[in-house]
This record gives C-alpha cells, sequence and structure tokens, in this order.
C-alpha cells in the first residue's frame, strides 16, 4: 500500500500541473491519497489532506455535491479513530 500512496501523490503532483490545484479531478486524487494514507495509519498527513480536499471541494463543487460530503465522511471517520 505505500507504493499505492507513492503513486497516487506522483499522479495528483502531475494533476496539480496540467490541470490546477482545484480542478474536480485533481480534488479526486488528493481524495486518494488520502484514503491511501489512511490505509496506511498515516493518520496525521490522512487528516491533512482530507481536511485540505474538504475546504477545496466545498469551494469549488459546493457543501452538499457527493463528492465533498465523501470527503468529509472520511475525514470525520479517521477524526473518530
Amino acid at each position: 500500500c505505500q507504493s499505492a500512496a507513492e503513486e497516487f501523490r506522483e499522479v495528483l503532483q502531475a494533476r496539480e500541473r496540467t490541470l490546477g490545484v482545484r480542478h474536480p479531478d485533481t480534488l479526486a486524487s488528493r481524495h486518494n491519497l488520502a484514503t491511501a494514507l489512511a490505509d496506511l495509519n498515516r493518520d496525521e498527513e490522512a487528516v491533512a489532506e482530507f481536511d485540505a480536499v474538504v475546504r477545496a471541494r466545498t469551494a469549488v463543487l459546493g457543501p452538499n455535491h457527493p463528492d465533498t460530503r465523501a470527503s468529509l465522511a472520511a475525514l470525520e471517520e479517521i477524526r473518530r479513530r
């Protein structure tokens, strides 16, 4: 799973360069990275990533968009650990 997190980070960096940091596809990659970090029990890093995704998705997509709500749910779940 460590290599998955590394791959997600590489994809995220590429999307940030090509699409921009607030593009929905870039935010999806950031969500995926956060999920991989959570799976590795790297909770502090995962919380930071999920928090950033929630803030960005709220600004870009709105608070009630399914993607925003999914990131918020994941953030809340990891904070309950």
